[in-house]
């Protein structure tokens, strides 16, 4: 990977960070100042803040991958570590979503939402999901990599003592 495009990747995934954690702080200080006590409670206010944690953790191994890739570094076995958390930031990201969603379900029309909205929220959540099921595919093709890199190492060690 040329360097510039990970450097490019890796402001652009910066910046990303930047504003989920603005996001997060203002969901927390909205929901505890202006609007006092949220409709279902301050649950769906920590599966947001939860949420956003997810999303950010899943960004610091994204930057992780990224450096690995920008030294050429990311055919190895350290990666699987990065990978894993990704895929399990994903994995809990959308359970957030769809417990936020359970959560806001049952409300009131007064205060809850609108039942469009719990259908979108199921869907958000089924997208987390996705990436989750796409970084696994990811994985797989990781380690299919780094097996190929081990053979091709393994035969040039044995055409080297053929020569």
């Amino acid at each position: 990977m040329a360097v510039w495009a990970a450097r490019s990747a890796q402001v652009i995934v910066g910046l990303g960070m930047l504003g989920a954690l603005f996001l997060q702080v203002l969901i927390v200080v909205q929901s505890a100042t202006e609007f006092g006590p949220p409709a279902g409670g301050y649950a769906v206010v920590t599966c947001a803040v939860l949420f956003f944690v997810c999303v950010e953790s899943a960004l610091i191994c994204l930057l992780r991958l990224l450096s690995m890739a920008s030294r050429g570094s990311i055919f190895h076995v350290r990666a699987f570590a990065w990978v894993n958390a990704l895929m399990w930031s994903a994995v809990a990201a959308g359970a957030f979503v769809f417990a936020a969603a359970v959560i806001m379900a049952p409300l009131p029309d007064a205060t809850g939402p609108a039942p469009g909205m719990i259908l979108l929220m199921g869907v958000f959540g089924a997208l987390c999901e996705g990436v989750a099921l796409v970084v696994v595919v990811l994985r797989g093709l990781l380690v299919q990599a780094i097996a190929s890199r081990r053979e091709v190492a393994d035969l040039r060690a044995e055409l080297d003592e053929v020569i």
